[in-house]
């Protein structure tokens, strides 16, 4: 039997390879805080609807540059086409990261006030509850 490049055993170790350095990150790491669990998928969606408008503002510009140079015989491959579509997808990038950080910075206020309004009303029941039991033993 001849084997193949694209036998099972090659897929399965190259996959393997390729996603081992994230595999033992995720498991060893983030799956041990929940905070970062909850971070990780975030911060994956940020990169989600980043790639999307990435894609919707490449979309726009090679609509219009195919509308410009539909009189050109062109094929679109120079580096003015390259810079005018990776350069925006790269801004576009960036101000979602920076979207995301600016919204989990407000997430992370927020949820640290509920933590201390908390605490805060769980101290403040629990001296209640010493003082009525003094009161008690008192009586």
């Amino acid at each position: 039997r001849r084997i193949t490049m694209t036998s099972p055993s090659l897929t399965i170790g190259s996959i393997l390879l390729a996603f081992s350095p994230t595999f033992s990150l995720l498991f060893l790491i983030i799956f041990q805080k929940p905070q970062l669990v909850i971070l990780a998928v975030c911060s994956a969606f940020a990169y989600l609807l980043a790639a999307l408008l990435s894609s919707i503002v490449w979309l726009i510009t090679s609509s219009i540059s195919g509308a410009i140079n539909s009189n050109n015989d062109g094929d679109g491959s120079d580096i003015g086409t390259l810079f005018a579509l990776a350069i925006p997808g790269v801004i576009c990038q960036m101000i979602v990261r920076c979207l995301f950080v600016k919204g989990y910075f407000k997430v992370e206020a927020v949820i640290r006030r509920s933590v201390a309004k908390h605490e805060e009303e769980t101290t403040a029941a629990a001296t209640a509850t010493g003082d009525s039991n003094n009161n008690n033993d008192d009586s």
